[in-house]
């Protein structure tokens, strides 16, 4: 067994960081290994290495950070390289890991990213499938039961029509070019959908209203004619 390289005693100087009188260089993608233990598993030889990382070009800590990875070859010879590895940066509080060049998992600014690395703001990001027993989704803006108010007035069937031949969806819903740049909010969409259920609901009442209202007037007509 091999152990601790270099030690993890940081300086700062005026142009770089140096760990024991080696510095990190001030240019992107410059490393300085500050880390090395490496042993053998059955016949493969297992490493783990430590390095400071420049992810931008720059002379202070600002740009720097911790990678730390493990092998089970000599391919692990710079950062990223490694078949598992764990990224730290200490100015922005981002961790991330990862296998070679492919970021698995990230936490961004508190924000958690899972196959990507960019979170678009979001608390949590995944590119991909996601798979649950149960997802609760809890609402801040009101469920539609307004449609039932006697104040509500639905948009006639007309009006619907009109909507669909012009614009190609219904009234309310996004289209399938908003829906592919912008994405959906479940909780939003689902009530959307309530929405428009409620609507054709009071429209079918209605039109179960009238013809039932019509039967009435053919029925009595039919009576009328036998007499």
């Amino acid at each position: 067994m091999k152990y601790l390289k270099y030690g993890l005693c940081l300086l700062m100087t005026g142009s770089c960081l140096i760990c024991f009188g080696q510095g990190l260089g001030p240019n992107k993608n410059d490393d300085l290994e500050i880390s090395s233990v490496s042993g053998q598993a059955s016949t493969n030889i297992v490493m783990n290495k430590q390095w400071l990382y420049r992810s931008e070009a720059g002379n202070d800590w600002y740009t720097s950070m911790v990678v730390d990875g493990i092998s089970i070859d000599y391919s692990f010879l710079k950062p990223g390289t490694s078949r598992t590895w764990w990224l730290r940066n200490p100015f922005s509080g981002a961790q991330s890991w990862g296998n070679a060049g492919e970021t698995y998992m990230g936490i961004y600014g508190g924000n958690l990213g899972i196959g990507t690395t960019d979170t678009k703001g979001y608390k949590l990001a995944v590119a991909g499938n996601v798979i649950a027993e149960s997802v609760k989704v809890q609402l801040r803006s009101a469920w539609p039961d307004y449609v039932f108010s006697k104040d509500y007035t639905p948009p006639s069937l007309k009006e619907m029509e009109k909507h669909i031949k012009e614009k190609g969806h219904l009234l309310g819903i996004p289209s399938a070019a908003e829906v592919k740049n912008n994405g959906i909010d479940l909780g939003e969409m689902n009530a959307r959908l309530l929405q428009k259920i409620e609507e054709l609901t009071l429209h079918l009442i209605a039109q179960d209203k009238k013809l039932a209202l019509q039967q009435l007037e053919i029925n009595e007509l039919k009576q009328n004619h036998k007499l």
